[in-house]
């Protein structure tokens, strides 16, 4: 069965409920990691780490909203998938580089805080459009292949080697 919401929201679990946890802690409004949410960046998210991560943030919203696009046709939504792919794997040096970036700030409450405050929003509306996937897709075998493939060029998705 079909689940990229679920997938999606791992994606982002270094900060989402580490910032549920701080009531203080306002969302960062939509767009560029390194422009207003930089001041209150922690140190060890460097600028490298936070503009990658829009960079990933941004190739998920465009892939939520190309899959949205193309309906509940099963077949486009994987041409689709597949198309988006690409670009993602064309981002694995980047997402290389976060990744071990990410395993040295890894159990900074600060860096989860910001994570979660500064992207969280942004995937979870995107993941929302991912929906009717659930139902009209649920047992294309096909199509849930391409999304995992998809989900795994993320670097917080891939597995360790």
């Amino acid at each position: 069965m079909i689940k990229p919401a679920l997938v999606l929201f791992v994606m982002v679990g270094v900060g989402c409920e580490s910032s549920k946890q701080d009531s203080k802690q306002q969302p960062a409004p939509a767009g560029s990691a390194a422009g207003s949410a930089a001041a209150g960046r922690p140190a060890v998210v460097t600028a490298e780490m936070a503009d990658t991560f829009e960079v990933y943030v941004a190739a998920f919203e465009k892939l939520a909203t190309d899959i949205e696009h193309a309906g509940t046709d099963c077949k486009a939504v994987l041409a689709v998938v597949q198309r988006d792919t690409k670009d993602l794997v064309a981002l694995a040096p980047r997402g290389d580089r976060l990744r071990a970036a990410m395993q040295d700030a890894k159990g900074d409450h600060a860096a989860a805080e910001w994570f979660g405050a500064t992207f969280a929003p942004r995937m979870k509306a995107s993941s929302e459009k991912l929906r009717p996937l659930a139902t009209a897709c649920a047992k294309d075998t096909e199509l849930e292949a391409a999304l995992n493939e998809a989900m795994s060029q993320f670097p917080m998705m891939r597995k360790k080697s």
